[in-house]
C-alpha cells in the first residue's frame, strides 16, 4: 500500500471539498486519473482517509485529507494555512461538492434546520471561496468548480428552504464569474438536477432524470476542460428548469412541484 509520504504533490493539484459526498468522490477520480495531486476535506474524517489510499493505490498520486467544516467559518483561514502547507503552495484548483438538504416539512417546523442550510449551502461555501479565489487572482491563475443546483433556479413549495440556498449561492457564483471575467481564473457554476445519491435517497424519482455520481463526474470535468460556465447535470435540465422559470404564476402555482 503507497503512503503518502511516498508521493509528492505536483503543481497540478487541486483542492476537493465535500469529498466524502458520491459527486465528490467521483471528480476527486476524475482529477486523479489525469494525474492531478489531490487534497480532500470533509467532516467525515474516517471515511474521507478509506478514499484518499484507494485513490493513491489506483493512480499513484499524491492524495491526503484534512478535516473540514463548511459551517465553521471561524476555521476556514487556519484550514486554507494548512492546505497551502500540505501543497507547498496554493492548489491550481478548487471542488466544492459540499451541501446540505434538510426534510423540507421539518425544516418549516424547525429554524435551527433552516440555519444549518443556509450556514453550509451558502454562508460556507462563500466562506471558503472568497479567501481561495482572492489567492487565485493574487497570481492571476486557478479554477473552481462548484455545485449549486437547478433547485436554485425558481421557487417551489416542495423544497423552497434548499432551493433559496442554491438560488442565493448561484446569484453569488454569477457575480464572482463577473468578477474574474478579465482575469485567467476559471470558474464553472454546476447545476445538477437529481441525482442518485445519499440525498435523494428514498424520493420517489423518475429513473430517466437521475445521473450516476460518476456520470456527474464526467461531465463535471469534461465542462470544465472546455471552459465551460454553467453546466447542467444532464443536460436536459437546461430546459425543464427553463420552463418552469417561465411559468405564469397562475399557473404555478397550481402544479405540485
Amino acid at each position: 500500500m503507497l503512503e503518502i509520504n511516498e508521493l509528492k504533490p505536483t503543481s497540478k493539484s487541486v483542492l476537493v471539498l465535500g469529498s466524502v459526498s458520491a459527486v465528490g468522490r467521483a471528480i476527486a477520480h476524475e482529477f486523479a486519473r489525469e494525474g492531478y495531486s489531490l487534497l480532500l476535506g470533509d467532516i467525515e474524517i474516517e471515511e474521507n482517509e478509506r478514499i484518499a489510499k484507494d485513490i493513491r493505490i489506483r493512480y499513484h498520486v499524491f492524495c491526503d485529507t484534512l478535516f473540514f467544516d463548511a459551517s465553521d467559518f471561524d476555521s476556514h483561514p487556519v484550514f486554507l494555512e494548512k492546505v497551502i502547507e500540505k501543497f507547498n503552495g496554493i492548489p491550481e484548483g478548487l471542488v466544492i461538492c459540499f451541501g446540505y438538504m434538510p426534510v423540507q416539512e421539518e425544516a418549516q417546523k424547525d429554524f435551527n434546520l433552516i440555519k444549518r442550510t443556509i450556514d453550509i449551502n451558502f454562508t460556507g461555501t462563500v466562506s471558503i471561496l472568497e479567501r481561495v479565489i482572492s489567492k487565485f487572482e493574487e497570481r492571476n491563475y486557478g479554477f473552481a468548480i462548484v455545485i449549486s443546483s437547478v433547485a436554485g433556479d425558481r421557487g417551489r413549495k416542495s423544497n423552497y428552504i434548499y432551493g433559496s440556498t442554491k438560488g442565493a449561492l448561484t446569484r453569488y457564483l454569477e457575480g464572482l464569474q463577473h468578477r474574474l471575467s478579465s482575469t485567467k481564473v476559471h470558474l464553472l457554476l454546476v447545476k445538477p438536477g437529481f441525482m442518485d445519491t445519499a440525498m435523494t435517497y428514498g424520493l420517489n424519482l423518475p429513473q430517466r432524470l437521475l445521473a450516476s455520481p460518476e456520470e456527474a463526474g464526467r461531465i463535471l470535468y469534461t465542462a470544465w476542460k472546455r471552459k465551460k460556465q454553467v453546466v447542467y447535470v444532464k443536460w436536459f435540465w437546461r430546459y425543464i428548469m427553463l420552463i418552469i422559470q417561465h411559468l405564469p404564476r397562475f399557473v404555478f402555482h397550481r402544479t405540485q412541484l
